[in-house]
């Protein structure tokens, strides 16, 4: 997440906020009282003020709402703590922060600094901050991630500032202040399966309460489940490795702490790297290239092989466009309809999804259902000679997907990697001259 949630990113969405002094503010009087906050957590809390100060000058600042907010009686001193950064944010940016405000503010900063002194908030006490209805809501949230997206979200951090983020944001429903999130169509952009995470817990949130949820607000969900997603693709993504080197006096332990190799006189299928006894710079870059390497491969034969898995050459084909974007999914469901890999009502979960938030990128669409209950699994490839009008942008290239429960797995590794090749202009304009199905796969593998 760091490639879009930092300080510097934030000054260019809030050029009228000096960003640097919110910062150091938040540093000093959380050091002044004993707190402790990690740099992702800083900047995201930073985000969140400035979006507050922007709002209240523009004249959408929050009411008096300690009612809904719940009880701040077990947050003394986390409240004590945000009366004094307003304090300094009003001084400085000569606005006035409501009640309303500086009890979120509580709750924004419960959620993620850390008291030296004691814990004032768990898993086990959420419900008298939110209510019972919100933290059975954040766990259907939570559980419905893990379902369809195998995401794990158990984790009591994340729990806890995730329900936080829930409350505050069926609160900003009911006042009818959604956040404005400029950094949305980044995001949208550079992490596509951490959004469509986010889309289908706004779906669930309005299947619960009857809020719409807007994109911005989408994208603020997104932030919280991109930190979590991020880390656990990075143990997924860890290799096993073996260390073969020789034994004299410690120099095996040395260099077994360093990683090493010694000459290997047979060849080997499997991918290895030979370095000099004593590691040098040149041996780690050679090391991590050849973990790239591995990776990028084994990346490129997972999402060929599911390619070839979901399209089948009847599902690839040129013409000349359609009208709109809901002409279009009219046509690619009765397709997959036909073949026997969907019902009726999918066309109608599909528009659903797109209602939500449209599935359109830059030139290309991809729409798809949040239910994954096809009766197969099946991707659509179609071409447009003339573009398709998708919420006001044309398109040139529609995939539509179905998902069947027990391939849901798939959309984990198809979804990302296919957005991102696209989302790169020369690949969509290479990708849009071809004619054959075969060719178009082995375009897009080797894209990865």
């Amino acid at each position: 997440m760091e490639s879009f949630v930092n300080l510097e990113t934030i000054q260019i969405a809030f050029p009228d906020i000096d960003i640097i002094f919110i910062k150091n503010i938040v540093l000093e009087i959380l050091s002044e009282y004993r707190y402790f906050i990690n740099d992702y957590s800083l900047s995201n809390l930073v985000l969140h003020i400035a979006i507050a100060a922007d709002r209240i000058k523009n004249n959408a600042g929050y009411g008096e709402y300690e009612q809904t907010m719940g009880t701040l009686n077990l947050l003394p001193h986390e409240y004590e703590l945000s009366q004094k950064i307003v304090e300094r944010l009003e001084e400085h940016f000569r606005l006035k922060f409501s009640a309303g405000e500086v009890q979120e503010m509580t709750l924004l900063l419960v959620s993620r600094a850390t008291s030296l002194n004691y814990n004032s908030i768990t898993v086990d006490n959420l419900a008298d901050i939110i209510g019972k209805d919100c933290i059975d809501l954040v766990y259907e949230l939570v559980n419905a991630i893990g379902s369809y997206y195998y995401i794990n979200l158990n984790e009591p951090e994340f729990l806890i500032r995730f329900a936080l983020h829930i409350k505050n944001l069926l609160i900003r429903a009911q006042n009818e202040h959604f956040c404005k999130n400029p950094l949305g169509d980044t995001l949208k952009a550079t992490c596509p399966l951490i959004y469509d995470d986010a889309v289908c817990c706004s779906s669930i949130i309005k299947d619960w309460t009857g809020i719409s949820i807007n994109d911005d607000e989408i994208s603020y969900i997104a932030f919280h489940l991109g930190s979590t997603l991020e880390t656990q693709k990075a143990l997924a993504s860890k290799l096993s490795a073996v260390i073969y080197c020789p034994t004299y006096y410690n120099m095996g332990n040395r260099l077994l702490e360093n990683i090493c190799t010694v000459p290997i006189n047979r060849s080997l299928v499997t991918p290895f790297v030979q370095v000099q006894p004593f590691l040098m710079e040149s041996d780690v870059i050679a090391i991590r290239q050849k973990i790239n390497e591995i990776r990028t491969s084994k990346k490129r034969e997972t999402f060929t092989s599911y390619l070839h898995q979901i399209i089948l050459p009847d599902f690839f084909e040129r013409g000349e466009g359609f009208p709109d974007q809901e002409e279009a999914i009219h046509y690619l469901c009765e397709k997959f309809r036909q073949k026997g890999y969907v019902e009726e009502q999918f066309e109608t979960e599909v528009l659903e999804r797109e209602e939500m938030s449209s599935t359109g990128f830059q030139n290309f669409a991809i729409p798809h259902s949040m239910r994954m209950r096809a009766k197969k699994t099946g991707m659509y490839l179609y071409l447009c000679d003339t573009p398709t009008n998708w919420n006001g942008m044309p398109v040139y290239l529609i995939i539509m997907l179905c998902f069947n429960r027990d391939d849901r797995y798939i959309f984990n590794e198809i979804f990302e990697p296919l957005t991102m090749i696209l989302t790169e202009p020369n690949n969509l304009k290479k990708a849009l001259t071809f004619h054959e199905y075969d060719e178009f796969i082995a375009f897009l593998s080797g894209r990865l």
